[in-house]
């Protein structure tokens, strides 16, 4: 009897703990949303429609009038507009490593030494072939992030003599000038960048978007471990727009309750409330607190249907059976076959706005070196998006983790909050 009593005293307090954590780490969505905010104040502005290659010049082609910077009004039409800018770019590099001046021509397989027929050969013949042209893709895309603190100086030998380059000095500027007493003067380039603004804002760019594909895809599928990944890799990304992200902090913290804190079995717990799948499809899990601000929705509705006289009970038992009801009136609708339409975002082939893109990236042509190419309104883009992160990174993390594990408020940027 005893042993009952402690298993269901040791199942209490673990629950008693899972409730104090759950408001924490379900905030996959808002981790979302504002990521993809981020990306919009860091690339796109007003001023540049009509400036080739940035999204606003994007937006001023395809016309998307719902589309003005604003993420956290119109979180959907924002998603869309990236993903249709992203797709364009990455078939338009493609298209370029195949030389294909347009979607009809005929591809030059070989330039990446494919076989003439490979259109034809068997999925595991062409795999290999798939995994080339991708490892060229992200060689060229990809750029990750490495804490300065940690890294050695950059040892450059000029004239016979070896001279180390802080690698914060070398990453904040395109290249260090190093003058000797003989007059001399040498320029020291840091190897991945160059003066194309242009090819930088659109590589930048294409990093920005395609995380956030991996981090919604690891979303769709529900994959505890792949999304707790990509939430690591998100923290350099909101710490580059500012030391006082709010969102930086929540995903330290997301990563230090669901990985460090607490047992194994309560963390995987804890990594899958995070996700909800509402029809119960392969593919079709979403943030759970995207599914209660939907709830939330509802039962705005439903409440301010009762009119202007309500009473607390009434609200109470009305929100109490609008899910249910609701969930009930969505079965009915569907097994009638009834086609309504939802919300005030209708979802639309992206396939024609695609191809309109690519048709204009052959003439903005963002991925061919033209050096000293400037953009106004971003001029010296950087194709790091790490480059304004100093060796401060990880002094910082670390006071951030002790106070996260203390329960100590932290500081956060005033426009976050």
């Amino acid at each position: 009897m005893s042993g009952a009593k402690d298993l269901l005293a040791g199942a209490h307090s673990s629950v008693e703990r899972l409730e104090h954590f759950s408001p924490i780490i379900e905030e996959l969505f808002h981790i979302e949303q504002d990521f993809l905010e981020k990306l919009y104040k860091k690339f796109y502005t007003t001023q540049s429609m009509r400036q080739q290659g940035s999204l606003a010049f994007y937006k001023c082609q395809l016309k998307r009038s719902n589309v003005n910077g604003q993420v956290k009004g119109a979180f959907q039409p924002h998603s869309d507009f990236v993903h249709t800018v992203g797709e364009a770019l990455l078939v338009r590099m493609c298209m370029e490593k195949f030389s294909m001046d347009t979607l009809e021509s005929k591809p030059d397989f070989s330039k990446l030494n494919m076989p003439e027929n490979i259109g034809k050969a068997h999925i595991k013949t062409r795999l290999p072939y798939f995994r080339q042209v991708v490892e060229q893709i992200v060689d060229e895309l990809y750029m990750g992030f490495n804490d300065l603190g940690c890294l050695p100086p950059v040892t450059v030998n000029v004239e016979n003599v070896s001279i180390e380059i802080p690698r914060e000095q070398l990453n904040k500027h395109d290249f260090v000038d190093l003058k000797f007493p003989s007059g001399a003067t040498f320029r020291v380039y840091n190897g991945k960048e160059s003066t194309d603004d242009l090819q930088n804002y659109t590589i930048q760019f294409l990093m920005w978007y395609l995380h956030f594909v991996e981090f919604q895809d690891g979303i769709k599928e529900g994959d505890p471990y792949r999304t707790n990944i990509n939430i690591k890799r998100m923290i350099p990304f909101f710490y580059s727009h500012s030391n006082k992200s709010k969102y930086a902090v929540e995903c330290i913290d997301y990563i230090l309750k669901s990985e460090v804190l607490l047992p194994e079995s309560l963390s995987m717990r804890l990594r899958l409330s995070s996700f909800v799948n509402p029809h119960g499809i392969k593919g079709g899990n979403k943030p759970a607190d995207m599914q209660q601000e939907n709830n939330i929705l509802v039962l705005k509705d439903v409440i301010k249907g009762l009119g202007a006289h309500k009473t607390n009970n009434a609200m109470e038992r009305a929100s109490a059976a609008a899910p249910v009801i609701a969930e009930t009136v969505d079965n009915h609708i569907s097994n009638l076959g009834c086609h309504m339409r939802r919300g005030v975002h209708c979802t639309k082939d992206k396939s024609e706005d695609v191809k309109h893109l690519v048709d204009i990236l052959g003439t903005v042509e963002p991925f061919k070196v033209v050096e000293n190419r400037k953009m106004v309104s971003f001029s010296s883009f950087r194709r790091n998006p790490f480059s304004t992160i100093s060796c401060e990174f990880q002094p910082h993390l670390l006071k951030i983790i002790g106070r996260l594990r203390r329960g100590q408020n932290i500081d956060i940027d005033n426009y976050d909050q």
